[in-house]
């Protein structure tokens, strides 16, 4: 914060204020477990299988049921522990690397649905999928057909899309988008309000759930603004008669008001940390939704 300048705006009291950045140089260590690496490291751990699906609960505000996962991926490369997908995402699709990745994780993602319902718990999984895959006209079919080989419905498969990358070429996306909601899949909106994407445009994307972004999740107890965007975006979604989530709910103040809202699900840490596939029927286990204040 450099100063506040008052209304009207002049360009002395700008440059006055602009004048007392003095940017400083910030040398950030090594951190091995974030090492450099290259496009042959990431073939090589596509083939390695070194990409591992973590899972993320998504539950009922109404009932605090578990109604849906969402699989977020980790790179869990030797010697370096487990990598975030932030730090290797980017690479992966200058290297054309994402559709395989995503294939990769959705060919896992169908295995743990079958082993978690074959112990009664029928849920639905969110898969992240990028602009690269919404660029390839035969992802539909192809993603179809791998949901068909591991014995999986497509009907219980969301696939989460920003709202940046929807309006970057909406002709093209819309087509692709409306191949895989004609194959089932589910579609979401993923980080709704962050981009710049008109009412008409959205309603013309065949989309079956809203994502709240989790920037206006936070402090919205305290943060008339965020409240407000939150109201707009969930009376959006009824008009649209699409499913609601609000992702990156981590107090029970943030709970307390998105249910009183009339948010349908919950994601966030409040809830739950993403874990490995394994341990989410421990952890339905144990699962208790939070008592009525």
């Amino acid at each position: 914060m450099l100063g506040a300048i008052p209304k009207p705006l002049n360009l002395q009291d700008l440059t006055a204020c602009i004048s007392g950045f003095h940017p400083k140089e910030q040398v950030r260590a090594a951190d091995p477990e974030h090492a450099e690496f290259n496009g042959e490291d990431l073939k090589r751990g596509l083939k390695e299988r070194e990409f591992i699906a973590f899972f993320q609960p998504k539950v009922s505000f109404a009932t605090g049921e578990v109604q849906g996962v969402e699989a977020l991926v980790r790179w869990f490369r030797p010697g370096h522990g487990a990598v975030s997908p932030l730090q290797f995402i980017h690479r992966m699709e200058l290297e054309n690397l994402v559709t395989p990745l995503t294939e990769v994780l959705l060919a896992q993602t169908c295995g743990y649905l079958k082993a978690w319902a074959r112990r009664g718990h029928v849920i639905s999984a969110s898969v992240n999928i990028s602009m690269q895959c919404l660029s390839d006209v035969s992802i539909a079919d192809r993603l179809h057909e791998l949901v068909k080989e591991s014995d999986c419905d497509s009907q219980n498969i969301i696939l989460e899309v920003t709202e940046t990358e929807v309006m970057v070429d909406v002709a093209k996306v819309l087509n692709v988008l409306a191949r895989l909601r004609l194959k089932g899949f589910g579609l979401s909106i993923d980080d709704f309000g962050t981009g710049y994407s008109s009412l008409q445009q959205l309603s013309n994307v065949p989309f079956t759930e809203l994502k709240i972004d989790q920037s206006f999740v936070k402090d919205s107890p305290i943060q008339p603004r965020h409240r407000t965007i939150i109201e707009t975006s969930l009376d959006l979604a009824r008009k649209l008669k699409l499913k609601t989530v609000a992702e990156g709910v981590e107090t029970r103040a943030e709970w307390d008001l998105l249910k009183s809202l009339g948010c349908q699900q919950a994601q966030g840490y409040f809830i739950a940390r993403p874990m490995p596939g394994h341990q989410l029927l421990d952890w339905l286990q144990m699962w208790q939704p939070p008592e009525e204040a």
